[in-house]
C-alpha cells in the first residue's frame, strides 16, 4: 500500500478527484491542510476527506482560521455576520468556503445570511473534527537518511517540537526556506511554487498553487512517500 501526500487543495474538489483517480487504488493519502477557503467547495472536500478510512490531514493555516472564525461566525449568525473581526478570514478564502454550506449567498453583488441552522450545524461539526487535526505527522519512512515529517508549512527550523507555540506558527505559516541543518525530510506545502513540485534533499514542497491560475500555477500535485515520485493534474475549471 503506498503513502501520497497531496498540497493545498483550496476548495477544488472537482480536481482533487481528478488527482485521485491518477493514484494508486487503496492508498493511504495525507493532506498538508488548507483543505479549504478560495474555491467553490469545501465543504465537499472537507467531507471526502472526513469519511475516507485511508485518508488523513495535518492541520493547515485556513483551518486553523476556520475554527477561530468560525466560532465567531457561529456566534453572531444570523444577525451581526459582517462585523469587523470576521474580516480576515472574508477576504483570505472565508466567503466562499461559507457560500459552499449553504450559510451565505450572492445576490446583485450583495452578501445575504441564508438563516440556515441545519447547515449552520454541519459547519460547527467540520469545525470540531478541524480541531482534532493534528500539527504534524511523522512517519516511518526515510528519505535521504532522514524521517519524514508531514506539515503544512515548512517546519525545519522548528524541529524538534520543543516549544510548542513556536513549532505551532512554523508548522502553519512559515514562508521561508530552511536556514539549519536539516535533520527531517519535511513534506509540505502553503507557499505556492510555480510549475512544478520543489523537491530537495530535505524538503518537498507540493502546493503547486491549484488555486492560481496556469501556466504558471494551476496544479494540484501529490508526492508518493515511497517511491518519490510526483503526480500532477491541471485545475479543474468550475
Amino acid at each position: 500500500m503506498k503513502h501520497y501526500v497531496i498540497g493545498d487543495v483550496h476548495a477544488h474538489y472537482d480536481t482533487l478527484i481528478k488527482l485521485i483517480d491518477k493514484l494508486d487504488k487503496n492508498s493511504n493519502i495525507i493532506f498538508v491542510g488548507d483543505l479549504i477557503d478560495r474555491g467553490p467547495k469545501s465543504k465537499e472536500v472537507i467531507n471526502l476527506v472526513r469519511n475516507s478510512p485511508n485518508y488523513i490531514s495535518v492541520l493547515g493555516n485556513h483551518e486553523d482560521m476556520m475554527i477561530k472564525y468560525g466560532k465567531n461566525f457561529i456566534k453572531n449568525y444570523p444577525d451581526n455576520i459582517f462585523n469587523d473581526s470576521l474580516l480576515m478570514w472574508y477576504y483570505n478564502g472565508g466567503l466562499e468556503t461559507l457560500k459552499s454550506y449553504n450559510l451565505i449567498k450572492q445576490e446583485d453583488n450583495k452578501i445575504i445570511c441564508t438563516n440556515n441552522k441545519k447547515a449552520l450545524n454541519e459547519f460547527y461539526e467540520d469545525i470540531k473534527w478541524m480541531e482534532t487535526l493534528p500539527i504534524y505527522l511523522k512517519m516511518p519512512h526515510y528519505i535521504n537518511q532522514k524521517p519524514v515529517v508531514i506539515t503544512h508549512a515548512n517546519c525545519i527550523d522548528a524541529w524538534p517540537p520543543n516549544n510548542l507555540w513556536e513549532f505551532k506558527y512554523f508548522a502553519l505559516w512559515n514562508r521561508n526556506p530552511p536556514k539549519h541543518e536539516c535533520k527531517i525530510f519535511n513534506i509540505h506545502g502553503h507557499t505556492p511554487v510555480a510549475f512544478n513540485a520543489q523537491i530537495t534533499p530535505c524538503y518537498a514542497n507540493i502546493d503547486t498553487g491549484c488555486y492560481l491560475n496556469p501556466p504558471t500555477y494551476g496544479k494540484l500535485s501529490a508526492f508518493c512517500i515511497d517511491t518519490q515520485e510526483v503526480i500532477s493534474v491541471q485545475k479543474v475549471e468550475i
